[in-house]
């Protein structure tokens, strides 16, 4: 084989194996002088999986990204970009959400901080520290990502300088949009609970679910195999901040009166800024969140019918939930001195209740998102790159 001809070779395979990190989206977190954050996964139709996440630049800009995998996690294409703003929440308490519709519409779902998007515009330092306004946004994409609507606020009340927030979005069952998220109801730290649903992609009026709730634990909403509505939220009834559970049979039009999953009788006169998790079988509902009732402190693992199955110690947080119709996993971060944040799952026996012995994922991460595909777990997380900053990691683990 003579130089010129190994030269070539050579050349090929360097356009090859650059080719395959573009496809693979490997690029997409490769920027040193971004902050990566809340990476979330998403099942999309034919097997596709759809990822999204937030990117903070050094002059106070965020960045809400959009991918999609055609290989189960493998590879993901090149980023979207879906949103960009100084007020974009980047708070795991109130993470964006990008959410499938059957035709392939995307609308996404965030909160922004108008004041704090203001002051950078106008190069203020106003703008930092807590939010004194926080306004739920979303955006529309008829065209896989590609290009996105201006955005709009979900609730048509506009009044300014009140909180609206700690929200969670879901698809229904008749494939429309359901925003549930707490708001200001006019006395300090006190917020009732909401919820906005569209009808034929046009959000509707705002209905109050429960007039006096936990001001500052995220809220879960949940579709389930049944068609239901549920939605999983932390109470308040004289500072007992137990978990409690509401059911809408009509697409959010009404709910049931709350059940309490558990009565741990946790009472604390402040918020845990901590809300649970949720997920459905085609045996049942599944939620996860924490108490530090003085008996038994830390997250739960419970059926919504009030069976607990597992209490994790206080080294674990940021607890999600991953499942299809046949499986469920339980998926939390842990905290080691020595070894860093790791990633741990525990599957689930969908019939028995059982939960399966614990596994943990190589290499440090915090913040999960996690999905069930077939007998695959995909995990993203966040980790640190060599300069400390924070950056994403895909990691599927064959079950």
């Amino acid at each position: 084989m003579n130089k010129q001809f190994r030269s070539v070779l050579f050349t090929m395979a360097v356009l090859l194996w650059a080719y395959s990190l573009q496809a693979s989206g490997t690029r997409n977190f490769e920027d040193t002088t971004r902050s990566y954050s809340l990476p979330t996964l998403l099942a999309l139709e034919k097997g596709q999986v759809g990822l999204s996440w937030t990117e903070a630049d050094d002059h106070g800009v965020k960045y809400l990204y959009w991918a999609t995998s055609s290989d189960a996690g493998q590879h993901f294409s090149k980023k979207l970009l879906v949103v960009k703003s100084a007020g974009l929440s980047s708070s795991r308490l109130m993470r964006p959400k990008v959410l499938a519709q059957k035709d392939g519409t995307l609308v996404a779902v965030y909160a922004d901080n108008p004041v704090a998007t203001a002051a950078h515009d106008e190069h203020s330092d106003h703008g930092g520290g807590r939010p004194s306004e926080l306004q739920i946004m979303y955006v529309v994409s008829k065209d896989k990502g590609q290009t996105w609507t201006t955005p709009r606020t979900v609730h048509k009340d506009k009044t300014t300088g009140i909180i609206r927030g700690f929200f969670d979005a879901t698809i229904m069952a008749n494939d429309e949009v359901a925003v549930a998220y707490l708001k200001d109801n006019g006395n300090p730290h006190e917020r009732d609970l909401r919820i906005v649903t569209a009808v034929q992609g046009q959000f509707g009026s705002e209905r109050v679910i429960d007039p006096f709730v936990c001001d500052c634990c995220n809220v879960s909403l949940l579709t389930d195999f049944q068609g239901k509505l549920n939605i999983y939220y932390r109470s308040n009834i004289n500072n007992i901040r137990d978990m409690a559970h509401r059911v809408s049979t009509d697409h959010g039009l009404s709910f049931s009166e709350p059940t309490i999953i558990l009565a741990d009788n946790w009472e604390i006169n402040g918020c845990p800024h901590s809300g649970p998790t949720s997920s459905a079988t085609a045996l049942g509902n599944f939620v996860a969140w924490f108490s530090a009732a003085p008996t038994a402190p830390g997250i739960r693992l419970a059926t919504e019918e009030g069976n607990r199955l597992l209490i994790l110690d206080n080294q674990a947080s940021n607890a999600t939930l991953a499942s299809n119709e046949k499986q469920a996993i339980f998926v939390w971060q842990t905290s080691d001195s020595e070894k860093g944040s790791q990633i741990r799952y525990r599957p689930i026996d969908i019939r028995s209740g059982d939960v399966q012995q614990m596994a943990k994922l190589d290499g440090i991460g915090s913040a999960p998102s996690a999905l069930l595909l077939d007998n695959t777990l995909l995990v993203a997380s966040e980790t640190k790159n060599r300069d400390g900053k924070s950056t994403l990691q895909i990691t599927p683990v064959a079950l």
